[in-house]
């Protein structure tokens, strides 16, 4: 697709403060995933991965067919340098994607003789890749009110070595978790929609401090600590058998996107909606202090919107290195970046493209629009094709559009005509706005017969990019 004809949806800025973080805004934008996952997205809405600015403008997309999610896109580090990463398939069956600064793509991994699901893709600093997947296995579900023997989609970690593809660890949840861990019963689980019964459905997985993994099961509203190494299970926190002692506060469920931001302090995106849609109280972030030696588990923070929504699929925590905390909200249609004192200083929503009813009769919940996970991050994006432009009448006045998908460095553009391709002066210069920045003419310049081409400006001055001359 040319770049001229990318329709890369915007994000409208509610919230802009200046102690906000730097950086650029990470998101899967479009149609939702979890209205294509429910089977009822719009295929005609432009959706994929995008990074945009902190005033909304789309800076790069990459618009994927209709019948495709892309989820988690974010900056990570392999082999010692910035990439971007993400998860592009059809549902919850696809590959995870490595791409370079010039957006490249140098890796497509998948779990052995599985696609991956969309819910974690996350690389680790000695060169090894955590990534969920799911398949269909037997069970026993008895204990829940269920068969002897059923299927069930049961959720994998695959920890990978990224360079050599090899799999070093495919931790089974059905095989380490009883299903009596759900909080939903068999009835209950043939309501869910999406991925058929899943007892044991698992969100997230981040390292830990003592190098072994923090596992977020979702449909069991617990946390779960396993040894890298064996799978073993070192303890569990929250659910229906918490080996920590939960202190005021400490309640949670349907959570997202667990991670240590210390040694001894978990954060999380806290739906507080469970996998059937009982909600228990308002979505938040969460931050829980862990005594690992008295077992005990106390509340740090718990952070609500100003006006408290209920989350019931997506959602993620994300600390920034000024202390400042970004968060996606799912279906919500938040991205609300708060300071360390819990002011918001920063909130987005995206283009309302659908709302989906989930389920049918009183199960039945409302499903909006919402990135997965949302990421502020610091990004340098050198794209190897030559800026693209169209020359449009727009209200009378000839106008040219200027396109560079993904660079970042672009401060100014300027506009050359003439009749010959070798003989063109600048005739117009405005700042970058957007991926496709409009850059009005002088009135009277002629048009129709006569070459264009557009030269991208950095901050300095200097040009670090320029198209082909086009006649138009």
């Amino acid at each position: 697709m040319a770049q001229t004809q990318l329709v890369a949806p915007p994000l409208n800025v509610t919230v802009n403060q200046p102690d906000g973080g730097a950086g650029f805004v990470f998101i899967n934008g479009g149609a939702p995933c979890a209205a294509n996952l429910f089977g009822s997205g719009n295929p005609g809405i432009p959706s994929g991965p995008e990074i945009l600015d902190k005033q909304g403008r789309p800076v790069w997309f990459l618009q994927i067919p209709g019948d495709q999610d892309a989820m988690n896109l974010q900056v990570q580090t392999y082999q010692g340098k910035p990439v971007l990463t993400w998860f592009q398939g059809d549902k919850l069956s696809g590959a995870d994607y490595i791409a370079d600064t010039d957006y490249t793509i140098i890796k497509k991994i998948t779990p052995a003789g599985v696609a991956s699901d969309p819910h974690e893709f996350r690389l680790t600093p000695d060169g090894k890749a955590l990534i969920t997947s799911v398949k269909q296995v037997d069970a026993d579900l008895s204990g829940i009110g269920g068969p002897t023997t059923a299927k069930i989609a049961d959720s994998f970690v695959d920890v990978i070595d990224v360079a050599s593809g090899k799999t070093l660890l495919s931790w089974d949840s059905a095989q380490h978790l009883p299903v009596t861990d759900s909080v939903l019963n068999y009835a209950q689980l043939q309501g869910v929609p999406g991925e058929g019964v899943l007892p044991l459905h698992v969100n997230s997985a981040a390292p830990d401090p003592d190098g072994n993994m923090l596992v977020s099961v979702r449909s069991a509203n617990e946390l779960v600590d396993v040894n890298m190494q064996t799978g073993a299970i070192n303890w569990k926190l929250g659910g229906k058998k918490s080996d920590f002692t939960l202190g005021p506060g400490v309640n949670f469920a349907g959570q997202h996107d667990a991670t240590f931001v210390d040694d001894n302090t978990i954060m999380f995106f806290n739906n507080n909606v469970d996998l059937g849609g009982k909600r228990h109280g308002p979505s938040s972030i969460m931050w829980i202090r862990l005594d690992r030696q008295a077992k005990t588990a106390t509340l740090l923070r718990n952070w609500v919107q100003p006006q408290p929504v209920d989350t019931f699929t997506q959602g993620s925590a994300q600390a920034l290195p000024n202390g400042n905390t970004f968060s996606g909200w799912g279906d919500a249609n938040h991205i609300t970046e708060f300071a360390p004192d819990g002011r918001i200083v920063w909130n987005a929503t995206q283009p309302i493209t659908s709302t989906q009813q989930v389920g049918t009769g009183p199960k039945a919940m409302t499903v909006g629009d919402g990135t997965y996970r949302a990421f502020l991050q610091q990004w340098s994006g050198h794209p190897t094709q030559k800026p693209e432009l169209t020359v449009s009448n727009d209200n009378g006045r000839p106008t040219v559009h200027a396109v560079w998908n993904g660079a970042t460095d672009v401060t100014q553009w300027r506009v050359l005509s003439g009749t010959s391709p070798d003989k063109l002066t600048p005739v117009a210069t405005t700042a970058w706005n957007g991926l496709n920045t409009p850059v009005v003419l002088p009135a009277g310049t002629a048009t129709t017969g006569n070459y264009f081409t557009i030269e991208a400006l950095d901050k300095t001055g200097a040009i670090i990019g320029s198209s082909n001359p086009t006649k138009i």
